[in-house]
């Protein structure tokens, strides 16, 4: 299982768990009150479609350099 930490604009929003970085994307926009993470991109547009940056956590707690920007 791997970490995954979202932001975007600055923000932090925390770290969710899972088997894939699909299912840690799916996770998060449960939690933000969205069907699934496709939900949230399509109703998100409309706000200016900001991106969301995703990073791994590494062991060590950091976070890695690789951004998946979506």
């Amino acid at each position: 299982m791997a970490t995954f930490n979202f932001s975007a604009n600055a923000v932090d929003f925390g770290n969710w768990s899972a088997n894939t970085q699909a299912e840690a994307q799916d996770k998060f926009a449960s939690d933000a009150g969205y069907k699934s993470w496709n939900d949230m991109c399509e109703r998100a547009d409309e706000f200016g479609g900001n991106s969301v940056e995703i990073r791994e956590v590494m062991e060590n707690g950091r976070l890695s350099g690789e951004i998946a920007a979506v």
